[in-house]
């Protein structure tokens, strides 16, 4: 007999859920499980590695296979031969996931949970992002320029119309950066996808910039704080299920941790897109995809690995 993580109660094996309060057993109570960096067992139950804080899995969740077909690979195989789609584990696509995510990251704030930042892999995982990827980016780049142009030839109604648009475009940036990392194929389309996230990521958009004009208003200092404060806003919308306001306030309180590395991080972005300008303006369609799939890196390793 085992007994319930949340109540106490016993419960036989195989049992999905708790009798008594109704308890997932099956998310909440692991059989055989092991740490999925270290490999070390532990005794039925146990959620977390005593030795790095990973969540436990168990052996088969951990071997990889093809998201399409389900085959079943070596670690090697980033890609299925058979249809070319992304191959990983059961684990890693839990882990990922949008609920996953945001839990782990309110455990993590909750219990103070700590962060590196490593500026030099972002910017150079960045570019291999956007190599893997480079006609796309540098289209989208150009179809973006050309639609914010068009609309601000346009009073009044294209300035609003631009509001509205551009976070759920940015988004796009973040969204395609995100497949490519997760060995994933994508498509032209896959550029447009943050319209998913319209209401989301137009009500952030809206309500940060009314709160960093404020706060520029306010001696400067305030609006500079929550500029670089609500960097992963965007972020945490397309990849958790958390909404507009509760992506800002997480975004704010993950980097506040770690402000003035933020800080210097958006300072080397904005020089990099100002030399992009320098050159005859056309160097910012290879400098901006190449800065956002950098931010879209340190989210990455931030969020899905050091606070997973």
């Amino acid at each position: 007999m085992y007994n319930c993580p949340e109540c106490d109660e016993t419960f036989e094996k195989g049992s999905a859920f708790c009798q008594k309060c109704a308890c997932n057993l099956e998310k909440k109570f692991l059989y055989d499980p092991i740490c999925p960096l270290c490999t070390k067992s532990f005794d039925d139950g146990t959620q977390f590695c005593d030795e790095d804080g990973s969540q436990l899995s168990t052996a088969d969740k951990l071997v990889p296979k093809c998201i399409e077909c389900g085959k079943e690979f070596d670690s090697e195989t980033k890609f299925c031969p058979d249809d070319g789609q992304a191959v990983r584990s059961e684990y890693v696509s839990e882990q990922n996931s949008p609920s996953n995510l945001s839990a782990n990251l309110t455990r993590n704030q909750t219990q103070g949970g700590d962060y590196q930042v490593n500026l030099g892999s972002y910017f150079t995982k960045g570019l291999e992002i956007f190599k893997g990827n480079i006609g796309g980016f540098i289209g989208f780049t150009l179809i973006l320029f050309i639609i914010n142009m068009v609309l601000s030839a346009i009073p009044v109604i294209g300035t609003i119309i631009s509001m509205g648009i551009n976070a759920p475009l940015g988004a796009g940036y973040y969204l395609v950066a995100k497949k490519l990392l997760n060995n994933e194929a994508t498509t032209f389309g896959d550029f447009f996808k943050g319209f998913d996230y319209f209401t989301p990521l137009f009500l952030a958009g809206l309500v940060s910039g009314l709160f960093i004009t404020l706060g520029m208003l306010l001696l400067l200092i305030p609006g500079i704080y929550l500029a670089v404060s609500y960097m992963f806003t965007s972020l945490m919308i397309i990849n958790t299920d958390l909404g507009f306001f509760e992506a800002m306030e997480a975004s704010r309180k993950l980097i506040t941790k770690k402000w003035f590395s933020f800080f210097g991080f958006i300072l080397v972005i904005i020089i990099i897109n100002t030399i992009g300008l320098m050159l005859l303006g056309l160097g910012i369609f290879v400098t901006l995809p190449l800065t956002m799939c950098a931010v879209a890196v340190a989210y990455d390793d931030i969020v899905n690995k050091q606070l997973s």
